[in-house]
């Protein structure tokens, strides 16, 4: 269909109803907003956490909104599972918040904060982000090949690393490989980095852990990492139980050997197995592992290690006092030591101290329970303040650390407070800091 503009009995333009069409969809795209908001509730000035936890949770809602555009726009999906791709979307997230404007006001008695971009400045974002990450990923490669002409064994791996994360990183087509025409420079890097690690051997001077709970390992292992018999200094392993819990990570010497020496035996059962694995997230500066497998690398038995936790139980004695200097009643459960007792058997893996045994440690916790009338907000505080002392007694040298905890939580003056609920997750808390204190010994 073809539309004619006559002004004064002059035709002055003609357009088709095609080209109208396109032209408009084309203003609304970049003139859309992509927003992410967050939101909390305040009772007074905004902390600087209120404000962090504002700006993280706007951040959360405005990463769902560029997933949809990514594959609404340029038809890209961001697997989120894959821990490579999820560690390469907060860097592009990142970059689309430069662009962005912060805005932030107050409904009520909540703080808002939002994340407003774009669609535009989105695509100026991906623009700026794949010459980033293409730079950094030709640069890396070209690294890589001239580390494997040297030999360099470190160098070979890290480039690689670098290369492979920021390869994979480009939104768009796939990136060719520097002076190889119709190749997948992603492909050719993973072929380079699996011959690598299939070269990799992990060994240890022993499988066992041995120790007790909260206590550095005894006579600690050593690990030996090599490759073609070679030492191969400057790599990350962490070791992870079986739950994906990371419970350490460290980086081998130019002996290519990294050892267990100061590392502290978790809070798990006797048995428990630990993994030790290379780790190159750590290259990555991510801010957990990641593993070998969202590279789409391959392990084999010879390149990680398991572990066995070998543990006597340490020994505790506890004093425990709860009081109330309100009207706020406290649960049986919560003034009998009974809740924290039953923790430290079962998720804390210790002995109470009985007959002539010396205790490990010694525990001493009181807690308070107090209420608060908040006049200004209609609401009514309920708080408990809990002052925790651990001693080491079995340490060389005896330590003591403590934790102070306070929990409260505020309700309207008009509705009846859920006492049960609230010492409940006031139990929770205070478990939570005993086990971090002990952990700090």
């Amino acid at each position: 269909m073809t539309l004619s503009f006559i002004t004064k009995g002059v035709l002055v333009r003609t357009v088709t109803y095609s080209c109208i069409v396109i032209l408009c969809c084309a203003l609304i795209t970049s003139s859309q907003i992509l927003s992410g908001s967050g939101t909390v509730k305040l009772s007074g000035p905004a902390t600087k956490e209120q404000t962090d936890n504002a700006r993280h949770s706007a951040r959360k809602q405005l990463q769902k909104e560029l997933l949809i555009w990514l594959n609404e726009n340029i038809n890209i999906e961001i697997d989120t599972l894959n821990k490579l791709h999820a560690l390469n979307l907060e860097n592009f997230v990142d970059t689309c918040l430069r662009y962005s404007k912060e805005e932030s006001s107050f409904q009520g008695k909540s703080l808002v904060i939002s994340f407003n971009i774009t669609a535009n400045d989105v695509q100026k974002a991906v623009q700026a982000y794949n010459a980033a990450s293409e730079s950094i990923a030709i640069e890396s490669w070209n690294k890589m090949v001239k580390a494997r002409e040297e030999q360099d064994l470190t160098a070979m791996y890290t480039e690689g690393i670098k290369a492979m994360a920021n390869a994979t990183a480009h939104l768009g087509p796939p990136l060719p490989t520097p002076g190889a025409e119709g190749k997948d420079l992603v492909e050719d890097i993973r072929i380079s980095l699996q011959d690598f690690l299939n070269r990799m051997r992990v060994s240890s001077s022993d499988m066992i852990l041995q120790g007790k709970t909260g206590q550095p390992v005894e006579n600690p292992p050593v690990i030996s990492v090599m490759v073609d018999s070679v030492p191969l200094q400057g790599v990350a392993v962490s070791g992870l139980l079986q739950n994906g819990k990371e419970i350490f990570t460290a980086v081998t010497d130019q002996q290519g050997q990294v050892s267990f020496k100061g590392m502290r035996i978790p809070f798990v059962a006797n048995g428990t197995l630990l993994y030790v694995r290379p780790d190159p997230a750590k290259i990555l500066q991510a801010p957990s592992f990641i593993g070998t497998k969202p590279f789409n690398l391959q392990l084999k038995n010879s390149q990680e290690q398991s572990f066995i936790f070998k543990i006597s139980r340490p020994v505790y004695s506890l004093d425990y006092k709860a009081t109330s200097v309100s009207k706020v009643a406290l649960p049986a459960d919560y003034a009998s030591s009974t809740f924290l007792k039953k923790f430290l058997k079962d998720s804390c893996f210790m002995s109470e101290v009985s007959g002539s045994i010396p205790p490990d440690l010694n525990i001493l916790v009181q807690s308070q329970a107090s209420s608060y009338a908040y006049d200004e907000t209609e609401e009514i505080g309920i708080k408990i303040s809990s002052q925790i002392t651990i001693k080491g007694l079995s340490l060389d040298p005896p330590s003591t650390v403590q934790e102070t905890v306070v929990f409260e939580k505020r309700y309207e003056a008009r509705t009846d407070i859920p006492y049960g609920l609230f010492f409940w997750e006031a139990a929770s808390k205070l478990r939570e800091a005993i086990k971090a204190a002990i952990s700090r010994l």
